[in-house]
Protein backbone atom coordinates (compact mmCIF):
# COMPACT_ATOMS: atom_id res chain seq x y z
CA UNK A 1 0.00 0.00 0.00
CA UNK A 2 1.57 3.85 -1.02
CA UNK A 3 2.25 6.38 1.65
CA UNK A 4 -0.11 8.43 -0.14
CA UNK A 5 -3.25 6.07 0.92
CA UNK A 6 -4.43 5.56 4.61
CA UNK A 7 -6.14 2.51 5.79
CA UNK A 8 -9.46 3.41 6.79
CA UNK A 9 -11.50 1.95 9.99
CA UNK A 10 -13.70 0.18 7.23
CA UNK A 11 -11.00 -1.83 5.91
CA UNK A 12 -10.89 0.63 2.39
CA UNK A 13 -8.00 2.88 1.84
CA UNK A 14 -8.08 6.42 1.02
CA UNK A 15 -6.17 9.13 -0.34
CA UNK A 16 -4.40 11.13 2.73
CA UNK A 17 -5.97 14.12 3.60
CA UNK A 18 -6.29 16.54 6.55
CA UNK A 19 -9.86 15.45 7.73
CA UNK A 20 -8.68 11.82 7.91
CA UNK A 21 -7.54 11.09 11.90
CA UNK A 22 -7.50 8.37 14.08
CA UNK A 23 -9.02 8.28 17.59
CA UNK A 24 -6.90 9.31 20.45
CA UNK A 25 -6.22 6.62 22.70
CA UNK A 26 -7.00 8.42 25.47
CA UNK A 27 -11.20 9.06 24.26
CA UNK A 28 -11.88 5.96 26.15
CA UNK A 29 -13.28 6.96 29.16
CA UNK A 30 -13.96 4.91 32.45
CA UNK A 31 -17.81 4.80 31.60
CA UNK A 32 -16.99 3.43 27.96
CA UNK A 33 -14.77 0.53 29.61
CA UNK A 34 -17.74 -0.08 32.53
CA UNK A 35 -20.10 -0.28 30.08
CA UNK A 36 -18.81 -2.51 27.78
CA UNK A 37 -16.67 -4.08 29.69
CA UNK A 38 -13.83 -4.11 27.46
CA UNK A 39 -16.08 -5.59 24.34
CA UNK A 40 -16.11 -2.78 22.52
CA UNK A 41 -12.66 -0.14 21.94
CA UNK A 42 -12.23 2.67 20.01
CA UNK A 43 -9.81 1.37 16.29
CA UNK A 44 -6.97 3.80 17.02
CA UNK A 45 -4.91 2.00 14.88
CA UNK A 46 -7.02 3.25 11.25
CA UNK A 47 -8.44 6.67 9.96
CA UNK A 48 -11.74 7.78 9.82
CA UNK A 49 -12.94 11.31 8.21
CA UNK A 50 -14.16 13.51 10.66
CA UNK A 51 -16.64 15.27 8.02
CA UNK A 52 -18.09 12.08 6.67
CA UNK A 53 -18.96 11.03 10.42
CA UNK A 54 -20.46 14.75 11.32
CA UNK A 55 -22.45 14.86 8.49
CA UNK A 56 -23.60 11.54 9.14
CA UNK A 57 -24.34 12.40 12.87
CA UNK A 58 -26.24 15.73 11.49
CA UNK A 59 -28.19 13.60 9.22
CA UNK A 60 -29.54 11.35 11.90
CA UNK A 61 -30.17 14.02 14.57
CA UNK A 62 -31.80 16.34 12.13
CA UNK A 63 -34.68 14.63 9.73
CA UNK A 64 -34.96 17.82 7.27
CA UNK A 65 -31.44 18.02 6.77
CA UNK A 66 -31.58 16.39 3.41
CA UNK A 67 -34.25 19.64 2.04
CA UNK A 68 -31.18 22.28 3.11
CA UNK A 69 -29.18 23.32 0.58
CA UNK A 70 -26.18 24.21 2.23
CA UNK A 71 -26.11 20.41 3.66
CA UNK A 72 -26.59 19.22 -0.09
CA UNK A 73 -23.69 20.83 -0.83
CA UNK A 74 -21.21 20.29 1.56
CA UNK A 75 -22.13 16.77 0.67
CA UNK A 76 -21.62 16.90 -2.62
CA UNK A 77 -18.18 18.40 -2.19
CA UNK A 78 -17.25 16.34 0.29
CA UNK A 79 -18.04 13.01 -2.24
CA UNK A 80 -15.90 14.81 -5.13
CA UNK A 81 -13.06 14.88 -2.24
CA UNK A 82 -12.82 11.31 -1.24
CA UNK A 83 -14.01 9.74 -4.92
CA UNK A 84 -11.54 12.35 -6.84
CA UNK A 85 -13.11 14.69 -9.34
CA UNK A 86 -11.93 12.50 -12.83
CA UNK A 87 -12.90 8.98 -12.56
CA UNK A 88 -14.86 6.78 -10.22
CA UNK A 89 -13.49 4.19 -11.49
CA UNK A 90 -10.23 4.23 -10.54
CA UNK A 91 -10.76 5.07 -6.86
CA UNK A 92 -12.79 1.66 -6.82
CA UNK A 93 -9.56 -0.04 -8.75
CA UNK A 94 -7.00 1.58 -6.54
CA UNK A 95 -9.23 -0.40 -3.43
CA UNK A 96 -7.35 -4.05 -4.40
CA UNK A 97 -4.24 -2.20 -2.88
CA UNK A 98 -6.15 -2.27 0.52
CA UNK A 99 -4.47 -5.36 2.95
CA UNK A 100 -8.14 -5.69 4.64
CA UNK A 101 -9.65 -6.40 1.17
CA UNK A 102 -11.88 -9.21 1.38
CA UNK A 103 -15.44 -10.39 -0.92
CA UNK A 104 -17.39 -8.57 1.28
CA UNK A 105 -15.79 -5.29 0.54
CA UNK A 106 -16.18 -5.92 -2.99
CA UNK A 107 -19.60 -6.87 -2.69
CA UNK A 108 -20.59 -3.50 -0.96
CA UNK A 109 -18.69 -2.14 -4.11
CA UNK A 110 -20.56 -3.56 -6.62
CA UNK A 111 -23.79 -3.01 -5.19
CA UNK A 112 -23.24 0.20 -4.75
CA UNK A 113 -22.39 0.76 -8.97
CA UNK A 114 -25.61 -1.50 -9.29
CA UNK A 115 -27.19 0.70 -7.23
CA UNK A 116 -26.12 4.04 -8.82
CA UNK A 117 -26.65 2.82 -12.24
CA UNK A 118 -29.49 0.26 -12.74
CA UNK A 119 -31.34 1.03 -9.33
CA UNK A 120 -30.91 -2.55 -7.99
CA UNK A 121 -31.65 -2.87 -3.95
CA UNK A 122 -28.62 -3.79 -1.98
CA UNK A 123 -29.01 -7.36 -0.80
CA UNK A 124 -27.77 -6.29 3.01
CA UNK A 125 -28.31 -2.54 4.10
CA UNK A 126 -26.05 0.02 4.40
CA UNK A 127 -26.21 0.16 7.89
CA UNK A 128 -25.38 -3.34 8.07
CA UNK A 129 -22.16 -3.22 5.80
CA UNK A 130 -21.22 -0.29 8.16
CA UNK A 131 -21.10 -3.11 10.84
CA UNK A 132 -19.44 -5.97 9.53
CA UNK A 133 -16.89 -4.27 7.51
CA UNK A 134 -13.24 -3.53 8.95
CA UNK A 135 -10.02 -3.00 9.29
CA UNK A 136 -7.46 -6.06 9.89
CA UNK A 137 -7.97 -8.65 12.38
CA UNK A 138 -11.15 -7.76 13.68
CA UNK A 139 -12.90 -8.16 9.88
CA UNK A 140 -11.49 -11.84 10.71
CA UNK A 141 -15.03 -14.01 9.70
CA UNK A 142 -14.48 -12.22 6.04
CA UNK A 143 -11.08 -12.83 5.66
CA UNK A 144 -8.53 -10.41 4.04
CA UNK A 145 -6.65 -13.46 2.38
CA UNK A 146 -9.63 -13.69 -0.35
CA UNK A 147 -8.23 -11.13 -2.81
CA UNK A 148 -10.25 -12.69 -5.69
CA UNK A 149 -13.18 -11.77 -7.39
CA UNK A 150 -14.00 -15.36 -7.56
CA UNK A 151 -16.96 -14.49 -10.06
CA UNK A 152 -15.71 -11.26 -11.74
CA UNK A 153 -18.87 -9.52 -10.49
CA UNK A 154 -17.48 -6.32 -9.06
CA UNK A 155 -14.83 -6.38 -12.54
CA UNK A 156 -18.14 -6.57 -14.79
CA UNK A 157 -19.98 -3.90 -12.68
CA UNK A 158 -16.85 -1.57 -13.57
CA UNK A 159 -16.98 -2.64 -17.31
CA UNK A 160 -20.49 -2.12 -17.38
CA UNK A 161 -20.28 1.92 -16.45
CA UNK A 162 -16.92 2.07 -18.43
CA UNK A 163 -14.83 4.52 -16.80
CA UNK A 164 -17.49 6.40 -15.47
CA UNK A 165 -16.63 10.26 -14.20
CA UNK A 166 -17.66 11.57 -10.73
CA UNK A 167 -19.90 13.93 -12.18
CA UNK A 168 -22.05 11.03 -13.92
CA UNK A 169 -21.66 9.26 -10.42
CA UNK A 170 -22.95 12.18 -8.82
CA UNK A 171 -25.62 13.13 -10.98
CA UNK A 172 -27.31 9.40 -11.30
CA UNK A 173 -27.07 9.13 -7.35
CA UNK A 174 -28.57 12.51 -6.92
CA UNK A 175 -31.50 11.71 -8.82
CA UNK A 176 -34.05 11.22 -5.84
CA UNK A 177 -33.82 11.87 -2.79
CA UNK A 178 -33.14 8.30 -1.45
CA UNK A 179 -29.97 7.96 -3.84
CA UNK A 180 -29.01 11.24 -1.98
CA UNK A 181 -29.53 9.40 1.29
CA UNK A 182 -27.83 6.44 0.31
CA UNK A 183 -24.97 8.25 -1.11
CA UNK A 184 -24.31 9.83 2.49
CA UNK A 185 -24.70 6.39 4.02
CA UNK A 186 -22.27 4.98 1.38
CA UNK A 187 -19.63 7.70 2.32
CA UNK A 188 -20.56 6.40 6.00
CA UNK A 189 -19.81 2.92 5.31
CA UNK A 190 -16.42 3.44 3.82
CA UNK A 191 -14.96 6.34 5.77
CA UNK A 192 -17.31 6.80 9.12
CA UNK A 193 -15.66 6.37 12.77
CA UNK A 194 -16.39 2.68 13.77
CA UNK A 195 -15.63 0.99 17.48
CA UNK A 196 -14.24 -2.47 16.64
CA UNK A 197 -14.70 -5.43 18.52
CA UNK A 198 -11.44 -6.02 21.13
CA UNK A 199 -9.15 -8.96 20.59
Amino acid sequence: MSALYKLLQSGFIAEDSSDLIQIPEEERTVVQSVISQNLFRPDTSNFYDKGVTQLYYHAAAEPNAFRDFQFREILLKKMFTLFGEANFVNWVRAQASSPSLSYLHKRFLKETILFVYESKPRTVSNNSYFRMLRAGKDNAPYAACDHSDQDGTLEKALNSINNALTVDLTGRWTESVNGIQDMLATLNVIYGRRTSASS
